[in-house]
């Protein structure tokens, strides 16, 4: 890919950003429906481990745009409403999975800057749990 290639497709660095929040959020709602089970909470849930290397390398440098513009995440605004909405509309208990859906999206944050202070056995813990709760609520 060379540097004319890229500025061909994507004309300003703004663009550019736009273009890999959009792939960002595509590869989420993919994978989201391939492993939704029973439920859309379930299916978001089962996201977290399927994030790549090059994943968390486009989120950095989402985030780091958004701390300049942050007009630039409306499409990402927009997919996390229409996630909740979706999911508080098919469970029992929307507040119970709202608190998964922030937990999940703090996990991700965490293994994004690489912060996470527990073990890969304690995440794997943590998430089962976070399954069985979402089970729970599931209609």
């Amino acid at each position: 890919m060379s540097k004319g290639g890229v500025l061909y497709h994507f004309p300003s660095k703004d663009a550019l950003l736009e273009g890999l929040l959009n792939a960002l959020l595509a590869r989420i709602e993919e994978r989201r429906q391939v492993t939704e089970t029973k439920s859309k909470l379930l299916g978001m849930l089962n996201t977290l481990d399927l994030q790549d290397e090059s994943e968390r390398a486009m989120s950095l440098a989402i985030l780091a745009t958004a701390a300049q513009k942050p007009e630039l995440l409306a499409p990402a605004r927009a997919y996390f409403s229409q996630v909740n909405e979706e999911v508080t509309a098919e469970t029992k208990d929307p507040e119970v999975a709202r608190i998964l859906l922030l937990a999940l999206e703090g996990m991700r944050f965490l293994n994004m800057l690489e912060l996470n202070p527990w073990s890969n056995a304690e995440s794997e813990r943590i998430l089962k749990r976070m399954h069985q709760m979402a089970d729970e609520v599931s209609s």
